[in-house]
């Protein structure tokens, strides 16, 4: 079920200048090589660019190994940088594997952005451990996620509305598999039982409270990343 409203939504593409991205040695960049609806996507860092010329980015890994990145091949570059989600296509001009492993892309001409709103939500299916009042743990599940709050999905009954629960999740972001563990007080704001709701279980619309800046970022990544995962498939 979607629970995802229009307002969420991000803003239509717009045109941007390279200058726009303010890309900085180290930005995480996502790669698509574009065979098909289907094709993968890998995350990877910016090691540098000329500009006008070229960018020098990493060459992604996927269980262990280096992604094959045909020279020649089109390729789609995303990368969120600020409230923007910026895309576009360049060519691999020339690959260097072992031992270092990187590639030069061709410096893209047309770029194509969206502002991403800080409370967009995305499709997800991450357990999270809710700890109420009473002080026993419920293991549930957020349907859909963003930096300020999520719904949850559970068998039993976590709270009424305006009541303060606890949660407990974790989560890996690219690159390098980072997990994140988030332990945060939250809000309850929205309430849906199986009788009103028409579905088996319980739904909970809960907002985040004080969370630190630095695992509010962390959830903006995994919301991208989950977004850009799902446009894909």
């Amino acid at each position: 079920m979607d629970h995802v409203t229009e307002l969420d939504q991000p803003t239509k593409p717009e045109t941007f200048t390279f200058d726009d991205m303010r890309l900085q040695v180290g930005a995480r960049l996502q790669i698509q090589i574009p065979f098909g609806a289907n094709a993968p996507q890998h995350f990877t860092t910016l090691i540098g660019f000329v500009k006008d010329e070229y960018l020098i980015v990493r060459i992604p890994f996927e269980n262990g190994l280096s992604i094959a990145l045909p020279q020649e091949a089109s390729v789609v570059v995303r990368v969120l940088s600020g409230v923007h989600v910026f895309a576009f296509t360049s060519i691999v001009r020339r690959v260097f594997l072992a031992p270092l492993f990187y590639a030069h892309l061709s410096f893209p001409d047309k770029i194509a952005g969206t502002v991403v709103r800080k409370a967009i939500r995305a499709m997800v299916d991450l357990p999270v451990s809710v700890k109420g009042a009473g002080g026993n743990a419920v293991d549930a599940r957020f349907s859909n996620l963003s930096a300020t709050g999520g719904y949850i999905e559970s068998p039993s009954e976590l709270g009424e509305r305006e009541q303060s629960v606890r949660l407990s999740f974790a989560f890996r972001v690219q690159p390098g598999n980072r997990e994140v563990k988030i332990d945060t007080a939250a809000t309850i704001r929205n309430v849906r039982s199986p009788a009103t709701g028409g579905e088996q279980g319980y739904g909970y619309g809960v907002r985040f409270d004080d969370l630190p800046e630095e695992q509010t970022v962390m959830i903006q990544n995994l919301v991208y990343q989950a977004l850009t995962e799902n446009r894909a498939a």
